[in-house]
């Protein structure tokens, strides 16, 4: 991973070197018409799809003829099932019509959802079975800090490009759901139940820093004063998000069973929309330019 990081940031000195040498030849005779910097809002949504490194659990499994048996399997949700959003300012500066670089502080929250069951069958009666099934829902806030570079390589007044970039997350909190929901054949009848959400904080049960790279596309439409855009990004997380320090800290505290959180990093979809407003204009007629 280390080399992938190294790797990454030489290639966006790279882009970032051939630019700036670009806009000075092309430019040379009117340096304040070679770039333009923008400032904007955005906000939009995002789907994340835990990885799992490593899983652990409060309780050894058991299947045991005599006693019944325990089953603490963890079921992540899919990318979908795991919606957040995101919002934030973005400022770009323009090297030249082609290359720009952003930093777009936002608030990002991420959410991950599981499913662990517990299951106990009588073993001279595998009728009489009482379940368990806990929806465990996991509610991360960060202050994410990317740092993104763009290549539009056509278009004027609606501009495709492709970026990519590294981005800084610091965790703000973290807050838990669980959800009950049941099926008791063992106190002579079928009764199925459901507990209301409880919700707890678990920010101590998550290191404050996560790291990784981002790619993405989108495209910019032109409107004079004002520029839209829209784009997507795939954010890829170098490390799990969990603390393991802290792993067994909170276990009793937690409602759900098998409430220990396993070892994951964050795959992330994000998708935003928003405007940006340029700050140089030409002093004849007070209008943007266009690079």
């Amino acid at each position: 991973m280390k080399k992938l990081f190294y790797v990454v940031l030489l290639l966006l000195s790279l882009v970032v070197e051939s630019s700036l040498a670009q806009s000075f030849r092309n430019n040379k005779n009117d340096p304040f018409r070679s770039s333009q910097a923008f400032i904007g809002l955005f906000g939009g949504a995002n789907f994340s799809s835990p990885f799992l490194v490593n899983s652990f659990s409060d309780f050894s499994s058991i299947d045991d003829q005599e006693t019944g048996m325990i089953d603490d399997e963890k079921i992540y949700g899919d990318l979908l099932k795991n919606p957040g959003m995101n919002f934030g300012i973005s400022g770009v500066f323009a090297f030249n019509r082609f290359f720009s670089i952003a930093i777009s502080p936002a608030y990002q929250g991420v959410q991950y959802r599981y499913e662990s069951r517990f299951i106990w069958e009588e073993v001279e009666s595998p009728d009489n079975y009482l379940e368990y099934t806990f929806g465990h829902q996991q509610q991360l806030h960060y202050l994410s800090l990317p740092l993104i570079f763009r290549y539009s390589p056509i278009g004027k007044k609606f501009r495709p490009y492709l970026e990519a970039g590294i981005h800084y997350d610091r965790l703000l909190n973290a807050q838990k759901v669980v959800t009950t929901q049941g099926l008791d054949r063992a106190s002579g009848g079928e009764v199925l139940f459901e507990n209301s959400p409880q919700s707890t904080d678990i920010s101590g049960l998550y290191i404050k820093s996560h790291f990784g790279l981002l790619a993405g596309a989108g495209f910019t439409y032109n409107m004079g004063t004002l520029l839209l855009f829209m784009d997507g990004q795939y954010l890829y997380g170098m490390h799990t998000v969990t603390n393991a320090k802290t792993r067994y800290s909170g276990s009793r505290d937690i409602p759900g069973f098998g409430n220990v959180l396993d070892d994951v990093s964050l795959r992330n979809l994000q998708i935003s929309i928003g405007c940006y407003f340029p700050l140089k204009f030409l002093t004849k007629d007070f209008s943007p330019v266009i690079l």
